[in-house]
């Protein structure tokens, strides 16, 4: 073979070599198998919020879960537990590789500080119940505003009455929430009724028994019972027909079995949030401050409900929650 010769087949193969190379990148990129991208871990800690207390939330928590490709862990606090107790199930979840902290507080007045700087090295964000002068992003609706539109309801269903006598049981006063619903409340009704307000005298008594007692021993004079809880107005929804003879329920919050029971007519006026939208946010705020953008939220959307309402197209997703 002459030089020239040699030369075209050195060429050739080049070329060949080129075409090879091109034809196996652009086949990788077509048809090889991509490397997943990692989920990152966030933790939803929860407080107690009785039986079902959280289905709407959770099925915004796992809407997210599936849009955002964020892999959530789901902590319960038990019964009771107090807010150090809390924090403590916090920090155990960042000792196991969570990347993001969704917190409902039990406690608002737990000393967060105190632990924040070196404990909590990732993001919180606090929603329903925050803390009290916490930097930390919360997402939640108005609380004052919902005590106060549910006062306001329960004024206009007794408008033109004398002497109106009004049970408020102030269970878990606690958090924030429920303590700023107390506080919309009051204002709403004024000095135009008169208010009994009730809790335990001790946090380990039993609260069903409690509940069930005080409204057998309030005697006719009380018109209407508020509770400003979930758990509370659970319980008052499974008490006998007859204890709660002539009294009318109002309150705050939105199980199944809440909402069983106003269908049955037991239930005057409800108040909830969009809790479905409190989870959805909660995951999409928490993943931007993971990335380090800092976003403002606004309040969550809140409604006023009878029994004639809950089926209504608007409210039937909150009110009815599936969660697989």
């Amino acid at each position: 073979m002459n030089k020239k010769n040699q030369g075209v087949a050195v060429t050739a193969l080049i070329c060949l070599l080129l075409i090879a190379g091109i034809l196996w990148v652009y086949y990788s990129a077509v048809f090889g198998e991509t490397k997943q991208e990692k989920k990152k871990e966030i933790s939803v800690v929860l407080y107690y919020n009785g039986s079902n207390g959280w289905e709407s939330l959770m099925e915004g928590l796992k809407q997210a879960e599936d849009d955002f490709s964020v892999s959530i862990n789901y902590v319960m606090a038990k019964e009771g537990m107090s807010g150090e107790e809390q924090m403590a199930l916090v920090q155990k979840e960042i000792e196991d590789g969570a990347q993001g902290i969704l917190l409902a507080a039990s406690d608002s007045m737990t000393d967060y500080q105190a632990i924040q700087a070196e404990a909590f090295p990732v993001p919180i964000i606090t929603i329903e119940s925050c803390f009290d002068s916490s930097s930390y992003t919360h997402i939640s609706a108005d609380n004052y505003e919902m005590g106060q539109t549910l006062g306001k309801a329960l004024l206009e269903d007794f408008s033109g009455d004398k002497e109106l006598h009004i049970l408020v049981i102030e269970e878990y006063m606690e958090r924030d929430s429920v303590n700023k619903r107390a506080q919309g409340l009051y204002d709403a009704l004024g000095d135009s009724v008169m208010v009994k307000k009730m809790k335990r005298s001790s946090q380990s008594a039993d609260l069903s028994h409690f509940i069930e007692t005080l409204i057998q021993n309030s005697g006719e004079e009380i018109d209407a019972v508020v509770a400003l809880s979930k758990e509370t107005l659970q319980i008052l929804c499974g008490l006998d027909a007859d204890i709660m003879e002539n009294k009318r329920l109002y309150g705050i919050g939105n199980t199944a079995s809440i909402v069983a029971a106003m269908d049955k007519g037991r239930v005057e006026r409800l108040v909830f949030q969009n809790e479905f939208n409190i989870g959805y946010m909660g995951v999409k705020t928490l993943m931007a401050e993971m990335s380090g953008i800092r976003e403002t939220v606004s309040d969550i959307d809140f409604y006023c409900v009878e029994k004639k309402d809950i089926y209504e197209t608007q409210y039937e997703r909150l009110l009815f929650p599936i969660v697989e």
